[in-house]
């Protein structure tokens, strides 16, 4: 359970702001992307780190990322061992993290970096997290469609307000970031966890860019695998419906037999129909698979939660990237 006060996991010397991003088959854009955030913030004159997780990537992108850290001394790269996914690469980074402020951000160059001062101020205005809100959504029209839908349902199904047309790209208090890590159950959905919290939580309106290098690795398959575990982790409606439909198909049922029996007594029915035995039978089998198949999601949420395992597996860590810069922010 989350403890009532963060966990300091940062030495004496920290930066003020930590960017998380995760790769996946990267190498396209990675070395725009540290750059550009590095500029971001060098302009500011804020004491940064950046942190790229190499999240099982099929291509060169931890070559990429190893040639780039002698021209960026801020920047720290982890290789996991495999595809975790998303989320749990995102785990991996904040974990590393040590910065008073923690941005996430993808690494396609969707999310402009020119952003990250504008997100820090609006945090520090009084907000824990802040959320980059695209003005105009972009991407495929299933993707676009799947994710307005996913939103609907999960705010109407769990309680939890997640603004529609936000993704990976916010920041976070360290105590927002403390808390998360504080939980047993990391892998599910990183966004709706965070915003689970509660803490005081705004958005920026941002522009969102056109894909340039690569395709999406959120598969509708994944997009909704992700989805149906982020609804497991959050409600329990789903149970009950469950409960509700096999209430409506025992009366139904019910109903049904009264009716033949009847229909038999009268003579209005000589034999009873094998169609109508058949149907009933199926919609009766129909709705114990359902039903046993929602329990089977819980189940291996259950399962995944109380394993305590780790986010990750770390294959490679170039090490603290703040204190190889040499900075000092105090």
């Amino acid at each position: 359970m989350p403890t009532s006060e963060p966990i300091d996991r940062r030495g004496p010397a920290h930066p003020e702001v930590s960017v998380v991003v995760p790769l996946y088959w990267s190498a396209a854009t990675i070395g725009q992307l540290v750059e550009r955030v590095c500029a971001a913030l060098e302009e500011r004159g804020i004491a940064h780190e950046v942190i790229v997780v190499d999240d099982g990537s099929g291509d060169n992108t931890w070559a990429v990322v190893e040639g780039l850290l002698a021209r960026f001394p801020a920047l720290r790269g982890i290789r996991l061992t495999r595809n975790f996914g998303q989320q749990a690469a995102l785990g991996v980074g904040l974990e590393a993290s040590t910065g008073d402020w923690v941005v996430t951000m993808d690494a396609d160059l969707q999310d402009d970096p020119a952003y990250l001062p504008l997100l820090l101020d609006t945090a520090k205005a009084g907000a824990d997290i802040v959320l980059a809100q695209w003005d105009d959504p972009v991407g495929s029209f299933s993707a676009r469609w799947s994710s307005w839908l996913f939103y609907g349902f999960f705010n109407r199904l769990t309680g939890v307000s997640l603004p529609r047309g936000t993704g990976t790209f916010r920041i976070m208090s360290r105590r927002v970031v403390d808390h998360f890590l504080a939980l047993p159950d990391r892998t599910e959905f990183f966004g709706g966890m965070v915003a689970w919290f509660g803490f005081p939580m705004t958005t920026i309106t941002v522009v969102r860019h056109e894909r340039e290098h690569g395709e999406s690795g959120y598969s509708f398959r994944r997009r909704l695998s992700l989805a149906t575990s982020a609804l497991v982790s959050f409600s329990t409606i789903p149970l009950k419906l469950a409960a509700v439909a096999g209430l409506i198909v025992c009366a139904f049922s019910l109903l049904l037999g009264v009716v033949i029996v009847v229909l038999r007594f009268t003579g209005v029915i000589v034999t009873a129909g094998f169609a109508g035995l058949m149907v009933a039978l199926l919609f009766m089998s129909g709705t114990i698979l359902l039903s046993t198949g929602i329990l089977g999601f819980y189940l291996g949420s259950l399962i995944k939660t109380t394993g305590r395992r780790p986010a990750g597996v770390i294959a490679q860590d170039t090490g603290s990237s703040f204190n190889r810069s040499g900075s000092d922010p105090g």
